[in-house]
């Protein structure tokens, strides 16, 4: 066990059944998944909604071991909206 974790690494829930509070939405994608359907999908709240915790949940019960080969992280989408934003507030025009 990893004592360095922060708290929200170290409770997350790690499949869609652990997910507390929102049973609508994980009956619904419990559902649409055990049919046979993977649509596009797009989570949208507020910060500390879970929309990340789902996904993650999503990833771990449908593809197991092999969910580092699914994930495409957007952290080079995520620079270029910091550095938009720098621009912005020094009322830069592109």
């Amino acid at each position: 066990m990893d004592y360095n974790l922060p708290w929200v690494e170290k409770y997350r829930p790690h499949k869609l059944s652990e997910i507390v509070g929102q049973d609508k939405i994980v009956t619904s994608l419990t559902k649409m998944f055990n049919g046979g359907s993977f649509p596009h999908l797009l989570f949208y709240g507020g910060s500390g909604s879970g929309k990340t915790s789902t996904i993650l949940a999503i990833l771990n019960d449908y593809y197991g071991t092999k969910k580092k080969l699914m994930v495409m992280r957007l952290e080079v989408l995520i620079l270029l909206e910091k550095k938009l934003k720098v621009l912005q507030k020094r009322k830069t025009i592109l």
